[in-house]
């Protein structure tokens, strides 16, 4: 055994004490303000406290498979993640339910634990076409599998109050599994509704009045700042304690790494005045009694996965981590061989009548999932949209069964390049938009010559394309390589448009037909309803 001589923070996060850290192995043994009986101590600077927990995680959504995601954030002190891996799931089913238990065996000593997806597809048939599907028996399957700790968000609201997630809910509550939420829009006693059939947290609020109604309930309020839901200056208005708070990134992408994060929201939550060591609970102690974890805490038998911070707190960034209780940088990250399925879009690109129409549009704004439903007037002529700041869009299934859908999206200026992507949650169909058809018909041509990537085709001809080889969802080489591809790419974007902002962080969401306004599917134009009610609804309005 050896110990730390450090200051260091107390179990319960009451005070920084001075003393010892005692670790066996991989393994916090305690901590002492006395000294050991150990073969080694080594004196440490600074205050010694756990890595941090992330409690809401698609690994999919950074770009990145999950041995390289799990060496990417651990630069920044997050040493354990909960994983949702409905992405992955949703294109491959049970395979790839079983390719992520595997990555979160091997990602060790990094703890990548899994909430087993309750939503998949997220909405299914008539309104989407889907890979994959998990029902009450996958629950079973696989509840009692040592890395798993959650029943993933459970997205089909109308489902949970009219009692159709019954029974998947019944099984992981038995299992003592945490049910994840996901109840975006509701408040008051449409929120009670819904939290009192079992879900325990929630990520997707997003103004004061979701914030509170969580905080009234007792809900597990998740605190959410990701590349295309930012909600942190929200909650800060709304916050004044951080009880029961727990800091998420949900869907961060590898080129926001360091921009954004939990190091990035934890600095942010003490600039605005709430006190470090409750900050510190909320990527700590917080997750680790939401889903009944060891990480996160210095207790005994937590794994030695800690953080070193500087002596002041003056920031949440480590100045060293460590896994295991090894240095982090000599900690090598491996995952599974095994393939999975690329997209396979077989369709043809529909047609777009000529003349002038009023149609609805799907307007898509910089930061925020939700969507608006807007009526335009818009001139097609020889298959372009006359209007500067109106795009067709179209989504194509990815499964080689033949589906595809026009629609037109409102808020990406000038868009005369082709953009298209093979991430669109959740069902991860493949989604195109320009104001030209014909350069959405090039982009698809692109998927299926290249394979799933995120790209641009330039009205030069040029292919600008970040390649992801695992499902068409996440690359498996470089980080580097990966996000200086991607950057290319949102270069050309910038260069072809009038577009200033990320366009994926907006395309690859309109296909979520559980989040409201206004969405998009191969199968056609989508309505939701904060309620959950979910309809088809006409393009061109009559």
């Amino acid at each position: 055994m050896k110990a730390l001589s450090c200051r260091f923070v107390d179990p319960w996060f009451t005070e920084i004490k001075k003393g010892y850290v005692i670790l066996n192995g991989s393994t916090v043994i305690g901590v002492t303000r006395r000294e050991p009986d150990v073969d080694i101590v080594t004196d440490v600077e600074g205050v010694v406290a756990p890595g941090y927990v992330d409690a809401h995680v698609h690994v999919e959504s950074s770009g990145l498979a999950p041995w390289s995601y799990a060496e990417m954030v651990s630069e920044l002190g997050v040493t354990s993640v909960v994983w949702d891996p409905h992405e992955v799931v949703n294109v491959a089913g049970d395979k790839g339910l079983r390719w992520a238990l595997r990555c979160a065996e091997l990602a060790e000593p990094f703890n990548m634990y899994v909430a087993l997806p309750s939503c998949v597809p997220a909405l299914g048939e008539p309104y989407e076409t889907s890979g994959g599907e998990v029902d009450e028996d996958t629950v079973e399957r696989y509840a009692a599998h040592p890395k798993v700790v959650a029943l993933g968000e459970v997205m089909d609201v109308g489902g949970v109050l009219e009692g159709s997630k019954e029974d998947m809910i019944d099984v992981a509550i038995r299992y003592n599994l945490t049910v994840d939420g996901h109840a975006p829009g509701l408040i008051g006693e449409e929120a009670a509704l819904y939290f009192s059939k079992g879900p325990e947290t929630d990520h997707e609020a997003s103004i004061p009045e979701e914030f509170e109604t969580r905080r009234e309930l007792g809900v597990w309020t998740f605190v959410r700042e990701g590349s295309s839901s930012r909600d942190l200056d929200a909650a800060i208005e709304a916050l004044e304690d951080l009880v029961g708070v727990c800091l998420v990134t949900d869907d961060l992408h590898a080129s926001d790494h360091g921009e954004r994060g939990l190091t990035y929201m934890a600095d942010r939550l003490m600039e605005a005045g709430f006190d470090p060591l409750d900050v510190m609970k909320t990527v700590t102690l917080n997750p680790s009694l939401c889903y009944g974890l060891r990480d996160g805490r210095l207790i005994p038998g937590s794994p030695a996965n800690l953080v070193l911070l500087p002596s002041d707190l003056s920031t949440f960034e480590p100045e060293k981590v460590l896994l295991g209780g090894r240095d982090r940088e000599n900690v090598s990250f491996e995952g599974p061989r095994m393939e999975l399925p690329d997209p396979r879009p077989v369709a043809e690109v529909p047609h777009a009548p000529e003349g002038e129409f009023l149609v609805r549009c799907v307007r898509v704004s910089e930061g925020t999932l939700r969507t608006e439903e807007v009526v335009r007037e818009v001139r097609i002529e020889r298959g372009r949209v006359v209007e500067e700041d109106v795009a067709f869009l179209v989504v194509m299934d990815r499964y080689g069964e033949g589906h595809a859908s026009l629609a037109f999206v409102d808020g990406l200026e000038l868009l005369d390049c082709g953009v298209v992507t093979t991430v669109a949650h959740d069902s991860h169909n493949v989604v195109a938009a320009s104001r030209d058809l014909r350069m959405i018909e090039r982009c698809i041509d692109m998927v299926r010559e290249r394979g799933g990537c995120q790209g641009v085709v330039t009205p030069e001809g040029e292919e600008v394309y970040a390649r992801l080889d695992v499902a068409g969802l996440m690359y498996s080489g470089d980080r580097g390589d990966f996000v200086e591809a991607y950057e290319r790419v949102l270069r050309a974007v910038w260069e072809w448009s009038g577009v200033d902002w990320n366009p994926f962080d907006a395309l690859t969401f309109v296909t979520l037909p559980v989040i409201p306004e206004l969405r998009v599917t191969d199968r056609g134009l989508v309505r939701v309803d904060p309620g959950g009610e979910v309809r088809f609804v006409d393009v061109f309005v009559s």
